[in-house]
């Protein structure tokens, strides 16, 4: 381990990812709680978020904020090594970038049709309630299509330049 910091910037950079995941969480969170969230009494029934059928959208949620939140781990000294429990050796440079690499593609995959959010009719939805939806997912959307933190973390990391605590653009700062 280093005691060196990473630059401030790229800080800032590592919480971008999941402050672009909160408002598609929040919306998800609150069909979950019951609210309508843009869906018609009709759209919701067919979206089937009742009992067991809540788990998935709790669940994606989860799975979004927690991977986004591993984006600290660039910056952070717990993510230079694995947690004694798994070893604690340190976490090769080239694996945390084929890893990064693999998860931006994936999120580009998934992401990317939300960009064009409203050329996707849905009629289960009201007009407000799908452009709202829309305007939730495009932080997220413009994120994973390389505009923003989560395209980032692959132009960065492609580029030679991990952020991270004991990376070579924190020896050079």
């Amino acid at each position: 381990m280093t005691t060196a910091t990473a630059p401030r910037w790229a800080v800032h950079a590592a919480h971008l990812p999941a402050l672009l995941t909160l408002p598609s969480g929040l919306w998800r969170l609150a069909l979950v709680c019951g609210f309508s969230a843009g869906y018609t009494p009709e759209g919701r029934h067919r979206l089937g978020i009742t009992g067991w059928g809540a788990a998935w959208p709790l669940a994606l949620t989860v799975l979004t904020e927690g991977a986004a939140l591993l984006t600290l781990g660039l910056v952070r000294p717990w993510g230079e090594a694995l947690p004694g429990w798994l070893g604690g050796r340190p976490i090769p440079a080239r694996a945390a970038t084929i890893t990064a690499a693999a998860g931006c593609a994936v999120l580009l995959l998934l992401w990317t049709p939300f960009l064009f959010w409203w050329h996707y009719p849905d009629t289960g939805m009201t007009p407000t309630g799908h452009t709202v939806v829309g305007f939730l997912y495009l932080p997220g959307a413009v994120g994973a299509g390389g505009g923003g933190a989560d395209g980032g973390v692959l132009e960065a990391e492609a580029g030679g330049c991990v952020c991270g605590v004991n990376s070579p653009l924190t020896r050079l700062s």
